[in-house]
């Protein structure tokens, strides 16, 4: 497998905003401050991963699945916006 990255940008209305993620592939980890999902993953399959950003007493999350396949090399995009009121996730990229 190669290294892989993903980064999590959330523009909150007051406060610092906090990212987690569950269910990532072994050997990735989330910076809870900078949202960059990185490191590189260890074993194949399908992994079903909940993000999540929380500021100011609110919080807004997202579920997708982060294949790790054999073979093949290349760039996650997947572009995500959800409404919170005054929040926006966007850009996993």
């Amino acid at each position: 497998t190669v290294p892989a990255s993903l980064q999590l940008t959330a523009t909150v209305p007051a406060g610092t905003p906090v990212y987690s993620a569950t269910g990532l592939p072994a050997g990735l980890t989330i910076n809870t401050a900078t949202g960059l999902i990185s490191g590189t993953p260890s074993t194949l399959g399908n992994y079903t991963v909940n993000v999540s950003v929380s500021a100011a007493g609110q919080s807004n999350s997202a579920v997708f699945v982060w294949s790790v396949i054999s073979g093949a090399a290349g760039v996650l995009q997947h572009d995500w916006w959800f409404d919170m009121p005054g929040y926006m996730l966007v850009d996993l990229l």
